[in-house]
């Protein structure tokens, strides 16, 4: 089945947003220390970045077509988030409230029209039902909407580089991320 593709709202803020990559790193070699205090966190981690990849929620991008990208390219960190689950113990989150110049951050330049959406919903005639926690990674994101959404990984191998890995998909910790799924549907 093919994603729906939608873009996020962004206000004229977005132009503002800068390569953020080395504060990214920075960001990345914290979580794996942290990480590393525990092994099997570590491997669980990995584990659920990789299911990311193989879901197309993240995408691997190489240096040259981040380069090549003529729109704004910004990077933020990622963390774990801990469940009371067998099969994903750890969640990957992304930071999009990290705040670069002027106090800026991703989801202060994404725009939210929650209350418009809603009530439009609900003067339909028909509704549905959906598990909402497994459609929010089924939006597939523009292109454009892609690089502003970069993160570094490279599993906790301190020889290899980071990898740069696009955000494909609406993801938790965006702010629109839910908006654009209900429009979505």
């Amino acid at each position: 089945m093919r994603r729906p593709v939608c873009w996020y709202p962004k206000n004229n803020l977005v132009r503002q947003l800068s390569n953020t990559r080395r504060l990214a790193q920075k960001l990345s070699v914290k979580l794996e220390q942290r990480l590393r205090m525990n092994k099997t966190k570590l491997e669980d981690f990995n584990a659920s970045f990789q299911d990311q990849v193989t879901q197309k929620v993240l995408k691997k991008m190489s240096t040259a077509e981040v380069s090549a990208f003529p729109g704004p390219v910004h990077f933020y960190g990622l963390t774990e988030a801990y469940k009371d689950s067998i099969s994903t113990p750890v969640m990957v989150c992304t930071n999009s409230l990290l705040k670069v110049k002027g106090g800026l951050s991703l989801n202060k330049m994404l725009v939210i029209q929650l209350f418009h959406h809603l009530v439009k919903f609900r003067k339909r005639k028909f509704a549905c039902s959906l598990n909402i926690q497994k459609f929010y990674n089924s939006v597939q994101l523009c292109e454009a909407d892609q690089f502003p959404s970069c993160v570094l990984w490279r599993f906790g191998d301190e020889k290899t580089e980071f990898q740069t890995y696009v955000t494909a998909v609406g993801n938790f910790g965006d702010q629109p991320a839910g908006r654009v799924s209900t429009i979505a549907l």
